[in-house]
Formats: structure tokens, sequence, C-alpha cells
């Protein structure tokens, strides 16, 4: 049995847009896939349960799982409407969040095996962009800096002069 035709017998595959191409792909090697995880919580729920499980059989069958916290937009609190607000978090907060979410998470997928282990990536610390607008005269200049772990990785700078007469 391949790993598709094992997702779809267990319920955890349900539609895919090019099964053919995707069953081409698994059968060329091991893939790097991830799933991204809420840390508003220090635990998982239910409907957290079937990524999880998705990630464990791709792992099983030697590819590379990455749990994604999503540390940056966890600081801002949960988006689910049970307050007017979002109540935010501190680093603090999240980074226990994460922590005990890695524990459960650890129930699903191995973080130690020598192959394939499984790795837990927090967005808030690997990829981060600011935008800086500005202008002079009459042009805008707009700089994009990405920065990953903290250290700037990128700057894309463009300058837009407006046509003679036109103004701010």
């Amino acid at each position: 049995m391949t790993l598709l035709e094992d997702l779809q017998w267990r319920g955890l595959l349900a539609d895919c847009t090019e099964l053919e191409a995707l069953t081409r792909r698994l059968a060329g090697g091991p893939l790097t896939l991830y799933c991204g995880f809420d840390p508003t919580a220090d635990s998982l729920h239910v409907g957290n349960l079937v990524p999880p499980l998705a990630l464990r059989r791709f792992q099983l069958a030697g590819h590379q799982p990455i749990a994604v916290a999503g540390g940056a937009t966890g600081m801002i609190g949960d988006p689910s409407g049970k307050s007017d607000e979002r109540n935010l978090q501190t680093p603090g907060q999240v980074a226990h969040n994460i922590a005990a979410q890695k524990a459960q998470l650890a129930k699903f997928l191995d973080f130690e095996v020598k192959a394939n282990p499984a790795r837990l990536l927090n967005n808030a610390a690997t990829a981060v962009a600011q935008l800086d607008v500005g202008t002079s005269g009459t042009s805008v200049i707009v700089s994009l800096t990405s920065f990953v772990s903290g250290q700037p990785c990128s700057v894309t700078s463009a300058t837009i002069t407006l046509p003679e007469g036109d103004t701010f």
C-alpha cells in the first residue's frame, strides 16, 4: 500500500487537486512538509488532531515533517471571537505555549530519530519583514528588509517618481 493509499484508507485524505502529480512526486523521494499550529493556548485541541496524524504517516514513510508554531501571530491573541478584543500575549507566554504544544506533538512526531527527525519552527524567530516608505520631492521610496533569526538577510528598494505636476 502506498502512502497516499494509506492516508485515504485512514480517512486522512479526502481530496487532492493533482493526485497523479503528487503520487509521482512522492515516488521520487522524500519531501519536506509542514503544518502550522496556533500557540495562543498551552494545549492543542481535538481540532488539531488530524494534521499531526498525517505528518506522522509521512514521517514513517521517510519524509521530513515540520511543525510550525505561529509565534508571531500567537502574540496577538485568539481571533476566535470569544472576546471583543484580542488578548495580547507576552513572548514568555507564547514560548511556554509552544513548549507545551511540542510535548504534545512529540506523542505523534519523532523529534529524536536520526534519519528524518521532525522539527519545530517558531515563525516569530524565523522570518520577519520590515517595510519603510518615505517621500522625497516627487518620489516615493519603498524599502523592504527581510530578517531571519533577527538578522537582516535581504533589502529590496524601489524609487517611484511621480509624473511632472503630480503631488502627494
